[in-house]
């Protein structure tokens, strides 16, 4: 039996597969789950194809059951046409199951992933409500106690980062209280509250640069020290912006939302317009 999870969200797909081996692991209690990931170039040599290969043409005793997890296995069968009928070979063997993890939905190729016996599913990141919906979960989960300003500004800072909010919530475990913007701030972007000032300090040397010149250069440290996708949120954050820089903004998020511009050519527009 193969399984599918695709898509960009990364932390979606690790749940799902620890659920999925979870499962098979209380009816098995002996079960060994094995590891293939073809992102990595040694996992593409012969050695390691014939590895794959065995995990499917070897025997299982009477009643028991083999799992595996594949990562980017969709590329190696591009390249090695072999590991695609193993794929179409096994789609009904219930002897033993393949967990397949792709960031992306499968080119028409495999467009065989997509069909019955298969099941499959999709993880697209979070947005908007959905996303404050699921922190909100998390923090219930956590027994955290976080103000609905400091959610909102973590939906905006972690869209599209799961991974990145999930590591940030479990920071916030430190602090036994309630948690405001403030503490926020403090924790979440970084493990000491020094590295946080110095942050918030470019980025307010950027947001209030009277030159392009000063724009571009306190621009280029943030670079250095930060992702561009979080300087990006943390400055369309402010409660003090101006309703036309609000504006500028959302054009900015739409702009890069449909593939037009990246968070970097974002922010070098703003600096010099």
């Amino acid at each position: 039996m193969i399984l599918l999870l695709y898509g960009p969200d990364f932390y979606g797909k690790r749940q799902k597969i620890k659920e999925i081996t979870g499962e098979y692991q209380k009816k098995h209690p002996f079960l060994n789950v094995e590891h293939f990931d073809f992102d990595n170039d040694s996992d593409k040599e012969l050695s390691n194809i014939l590895k794959f290969k065995d995990f499917f043409s070897n025997q299982t005793l009477f009643g028991s059951v083999k799992l595996a997890v594949a990562e980017n296995v969709l590329q190696a069968a591009k390249e090695n046409k072999e590991i695609k009928k193993i794929l179409k070979s096994n789609l009904e063997n219930k002897d033993l199951v393949l967990i397949i993890c792709e960031e992306k939905k499968p080119i028409k190729e495999f467009a065989f992933l997509l069909e019955k016996p298969v099941r499959f599913q999709e993880f697209e990141n979070l947005k908007g409500g959905q996303f404050e919906q699921f922190i909100k979960k998390e923090v219930k989960a956590r027994d955290l106690e976080i103000e609905d300003k400091a959610v909102l500004s973590m939906s905006r800072i972690f869209e599209g980062d799961i991974w990145g909010l999930v590591n940030g919530l479990d920071k916030l475990l430190l602090l036994n209280k309630k948690i405001g913007l403030k503490e926020f701030y403090e924790i979440i972007d970084c493990d000491e509250k020094a590295n946080f000032s110095d942050f918030f300090r470019q980025v307010s040397n950027f947001a209030f640069s009277r030159t392009i010149a000063q724009k571009i250069v306190n621009l280029e440290i943030l670079f250095e020290t930060g992702d561009p996708a979080k300087i990006f949120n943390f400055l369309a954050s402010f409660s003090s912006n101006p309703l036309d820089l609000i504006r500028k903004f959302a054009d900015y998020d739409v702009a890069i939302k449909s593939g037009k511009m990246d968070y970097e050519e974002a922010l070098v527009d703003l600096a010099i317009s």
